[in-house]
């Protein structure tokens, strides 16, 4: 079942936490424990966090509504993935 639609802005990787996604919420929701579906593949969430950070490689006027923690960047490091839109499902 689809709970969420979300756009990407930018992964990047915190030492100690893996990989990050950050993004835009456009739809529904989603938590910790919930699937993510990226190009055949998925990668289960870690974390949640709203949040307001000022990351270099995200235009000011991009809201970023929320960032997606997993515990291996390598699983989303290659992927083509910023400023596109996808869906979670549960």
């Amino acid at each position: 079942m689809k709970v969420a639609i979300f756009e990407i802005i930018d992964t990047f990787r915190i030492t100690g936490r893996g990989g990050v996604l950050v993004g835009n919420l456009i739809e529904g929701n989603f938590g910790k424990g919930d699937f993510i579906y990226i190009f055949d593949k998925f990668i289960t969430i870690k974390a949640i966090e709203m949040i307001s950070i000022r990351n270099p490689n995200i235009r000011p006027e991009e809201k970023v509504a929320f960032s997606i923690s997993f515990k291996d960047y390598d699983e989303i490091k290659d992927l083509e993935i910023k400023n596109k839109t996808f869906d979670i499902f549960e």
